[in-house]
Order: structure tokens, then C-alpha cells, then sequence
């Protein structure tokens, strides 16, 4: 189990990944009541971004969100963000949780 990085100071920063506005507003709000701070995404582009940016302690992806231009079906947009972070040595031990 991959350990959660703590800044001094500075509490866990999670990736919400999610399209529908209802599913972001009810997680970043659980979160942020739990101490955790959040960044958003509401694609799969966005969501890959956002974990090279940010480099989240934790990831919450949506399976089925805008997949743009990943070159899956929108269905598999998680799944392939996934794939593509785990890839990738700087984001690979970022620890996904999927919602549906």
C-alpha cells in the first residue's frame, strides 16, 4: 500500500475526476469535511493533466467520462486515464479508486 505523502502543514491532495457536476460537488465536499484538499477534473484529458500538474496523493476517476481525444469510447475513459497513469513512471504509484 503506497504510503500518503504529507507536506508540513498541508493536507492530502485528491484527484475528483468526474462529469456529472452532482457526483464532483458531493465528493469534494465529503472531502474537504474528512481534511483533504481537492482538484478537479471533469475528463480524461483533464484528469491526466491534472495528475502531471498536481501530482495528487490519491485519484477518484469516473469509468464513464468525456474520453475527447484518448481514442477510447467515452464508456472506457477511466479505465484508459488509468492505463496511461500507470504508464508513466512520474504518476504510477498514484493510487486510483474508480466510481461509477
Amino acid at each position: 500500500m503506497a504510503a500518503i505523502r504529507r507536506d508540513a502543514g498541508s493536507s492530502p491532495l485528491i484527484l475528483v475526476a468526474d462529469d456529472v457536476e452532482a457526483n464532483v460537488e458531493l465528493l469534494v465536499d465529503q472531502l474537504a469535511t474528512l481534511g483533504f484538499r481537492t482538484v478537479v477534473a471533469s475528463d480524461g484529458p483533464s484528469a491526466i493533466a491534472a495528475c502531471f500538474e498536481h501530482r495528487p496523493e490519491l485519484a477518484i476517476l469516473d469509468v464513464s467520462m468525456p474520453a475527447l481525444d484518448l481514442g477510447v469510447p467515452d464508456r472506457d475513459a477511466g479505465y484508459e486515464v488509468c492505463r496511461r497513469l500507470k504508464k508513466d513512471p512520474r504518476t504510477s504509484r498514484i493510487p486510483i479508486i474508480f466510481v461509477t
